[in-house]
């Protein structure tokens, strides 16, 4: 199960940075802008999706934990961006899909060194193939490191733990 972040409560001024840092990352994604969702992480960024544990009556079943769903650096990062922004080259996104993401609950902390925040919050992705009637959704609860470098806030770390065990996306081609 995964923690509230912890640490030592931030202030009004940085829930407020962090916040906006949140909401230009999801504006930066829904519009495509894949360089500029580059640029807003670190160059050692972990993007991690475990698989959730099965639970059976109170007791959790270990089932696929050592194969994530995702398990991302920035140079596998880079690869996915190359692919979403020539979709002709892959059939996950040929044609484009419609992506809408919600970020919603953020709860924000002091990290351990200094200069870093851990925040946890929920994300809701709506995601329209042209194909399909039915929209997509995908929920997840994401657990990040914000990293200030240079007097900016930067992406360090996501976990995604989905609220799903079987999706009906076809692929995950896109961000959370």
């Amino acid at each position: 199960m995964e923690k509230h972040a912890t640490g030592e409560p931030v202030d009004d001024r940085e829930y407020r940075q962090i916040h906006e840092f949140l909401d230009d990352e999801v504006e930066a994604l829904d519009s495509r802008d894949y360089d500029g969702w580059l640029a807003m992480l670190t160059p050692d960024i972990r993007y991690v999706a475990p698989p959730r544990g099965f639970y059976e009556r109170g007791r959790e079943r270990r089932i696929g934990l050592e194969n994530p769903y995702l398990d991302e650096t920035i140079g596998s990062l880079q690869i996915r961006i190359n692919q979403q922004k020539e979709a002709l080259n892959t059939v996950a996104e040929n044609p484009y899909t419609f992506v809408r993401r919600f970020v919603t609950s953020v709860r924000a902390r002091r990290g351990q060194v200094a200069g870093d925040y851990r925040v946890v919050s929920n994300a809701l992705v709506v995601r329209t193939r042209p194909t399909d009637q039915v929209p997509q959704l995908v929920s997840a609860r994401r657990d990040d490191v914000l990293r200030r470098v240079d007097g900016q806030l930067k992406l360090a770390a996501r976990t995604i733990y989905f609220d799903h065990n079987v999706f009906h996306t076809g692929n995950l081609a896109f961000f959370v």
